[in-house]
């Protein structure tokens, strides 16, 4: 495990499936604040290593990297594009996984790499969990 900062190790899981022959890497990206900003491309830094020693396989790469196509440089952006150019394939292609609660701002923060031996067919985000669990603030509240 990356010894970058404490909530690193805990946001990684790596699962290795014998039949299909599938590795999953499974990844939160920890929400740094800005004086930490460092801290994360040290943490994509970490992710580029172990891309490069899964890429030869069939490998997913999942989770949330708290970073959207469009972010800047500076909000490490470009990491998602040197994955891509690294040969890994990025999905969903269009859509959202995240929304502002009171702005409404859209943001494309949850991805799925997938090594070049692997084939998506469908992958989307789904906001059907909206409808299927429709519950009050007050319920919420008397749940917790």
């Amino acid at each position: 495990m990356p010894d970058i900062h404490p909530s690193v190790p805990s946001n990684i899981l790596e699962v290795s499936l014998a039949s299909p022959g599938i590795t999953v890497l499974g990844f939160r990206m920890p929400a740094f604040e800005p004086k930490q900003r460092a801290l994360k491309r040290r943490t994509w830094n970490w992710l580029f290593g172990e891309a490069d020693r899964l890429r030869a396989g069939s490998t997913l790469i999942v989770g949330d990297f708290n970073t959207a196509p469009d972010d800047s440089e500076a909000l490490c952006g470009d990491c998602l594009e040197k994955l891509i150019q690294s040969g890994w394939q990025h999905r969903p292609a269009s859509g959202y996984s995240w929304r502002h609660p009171q702005s409404g701002t859209e943001r494309q923060i949850d991805h799925i790499f997938l090594s070049a031996s692997l084939v998506p067919r469908r992958v989307e985000y789904s906001w059907e969990f909206k409808r299927l669990a429709v519950c009050t603030k007050n319920q919420i509240l008397q749940y917790w």
